[in-house]
């Protein structure tokens, strides 16, 4: 009787820490059976900075999800997040068959062993080495060994890295928690494994995913990376704008922004307030619900302009067909699409983890904060 597989992954966020095991049956169907989230405090912008609470956090999440589910986690697919992680692009010239029909694949290979490993910046880490575009170049007659005509073949590539301290941060954690990393992914490459389709990422499109620390952004054209990028605020620079404007507690900001939340003044009503508990025995406070979205507004008119330097800075604004989808917790606050369409231009709609087998039993599947945990079970199928 042929063994049963399951997939794991830990989504380690600012909010908290989601973890979610699949099982793989025949001809890959894979089915959801567990999804967990926690809070954790020992993260900001995607960098840990209290390993015992983060330990703390992932130990706890995987024991709920295996009592859930009955399945003892060894292995987890690992989301790496924070400004750190970049993007370069290199090129190689190669010796190959010109028939050769897995030539990127090859060019790869070739690439990260030991003689050819790219060159990056001192302290970063490798985490993706990505095919690009490849021409075949110099083409020699076949030889009297293979019969097969040669070449030679300039390979372009994106390599992506990471703090080498950041990541030996995850996966000191990880061990700590008992587990061993099966797949380290970058956050913004694992929540498209989730939300884009594949015509989207031919034709163009952009991904952002707006967490409660960091915004990713990556463009995908002719499907291929073209351009990814970490920025440094997202839903907590709403929350510490309404906290500071109308002097409450972050708790009371964030419930705020999640319980009136809208990202539109026009279509903010007028008339309408709460009130706010006053902290330790002070007056309550009333809050004009249009005032708090126009602190809203404010922010993430501050993300997209952020947003819209990344996607003009990689010089693929025009091949963005599809326009941008948007995903994450923040990118469920009211009338977002809108701004964002108004802001940029381009055609936007929300996305929804996806691309799994029969999950109708995990109807919190349909929410956006579950995108990275989801790309992370996808990404065991990535080619």
């Amino acid at each position: 009787m042929e063994k049963q597989k399951y997939i794991a992954s830990l989504d380690i966020g600012t909010a908290g820490i989601v973890s979610s095991l699949a099982q793989v049956g025949k001809d890959n169907r894979v089915k959801v059976i567990g999804l967990i989230k926690m809070p954790s405090e020992g993260v900001k912008r995607g960098i840990i900075f209290n390993m015992e609470d983060t330990v703390k956090a992932i130990k706890s999440t995987i024991e709920e999800i295996s009592v859930q589910t009955g399945i003892r986690i060894n292995q987890v697919n690992v989301n790496m997040n924070g400004q750190h992680i970049h993007m370069s692009k290199k090129t190689e010239y190669l010796s190959i068959h010109s028939n050769d029909s897995e030539i990127s694949n090859t060019g790869i290979q070739k690439l990260i062993n030991h003689k050819n490993k790219p060159s990056i910046d001192y302290g970063d880490e490798i985490l993706h080495v990505i095919p690009a575009e490849y021409t075949v170049t110099n083409k020699q007659a076949a030889t009297h060994t293979t019969g097969m005509p040669k070449g030679n073949a300039k390979v372009g590539y994106k390599v992506i890295t990471g703090q080498q301290a950041a990541i030996s941060n995850i996966k000191k954690c990880i061990n700590l928690a008992g587990l061993e990393i099966n797949n380290l992914v970058s956050e913004p490459i694992a929540s498209s494994f989730s939300v884009l389709s594949n015509d989207e990422k031919e034709k163009g499109v952009v991904l952002v995913d707006i967490g409660a620390g960091t915004t990713n952004v990556v463009i995908y054209y002719n499907d291929i990376i073209r351009h990814l990028a970490v920025i440094p605020f997202a839903g907590n620079f709403i929350t510490s704008e309404l906290k500071k404007y109308f002097n409450i507690s972050g708790d009371q900001a964030e419930n705020l922004k999640v319980q009136f939340g809208s990202a539109l003044v026009k279509l903010a009503p007028a008339e309408k307030t709460t009130t706010v508990p006053g902290i330790d025995g002070r007056e309550d406070i009333e809050i004009s619900l249009k005032d708090s979205v126009h602190i809203i507004q404010w922010c993430l008119e501050q993300i997209i302009d952020a947003i819209l330097f990344e996607i003009k800075d990689s010089g693929f604004f025009s091949q963005i067909g599809n326009g941008i989808v948007l995903t994450g917790g923040g990118a469920l606050l009211e009338n977002i699409n809108i701004l964002f369409k108004d802001k940029t231009g381009l055609n936007v709609r929300l996305g929804l983890p996806s691309k799994l087998g029969n999950n109708e039993n995990l109807f919190e599947l349909n929410d956006p904060i579950y995108s990275t945990s989801i790309g992370l079970l996808n990404y065991y199928f990535r080619k």
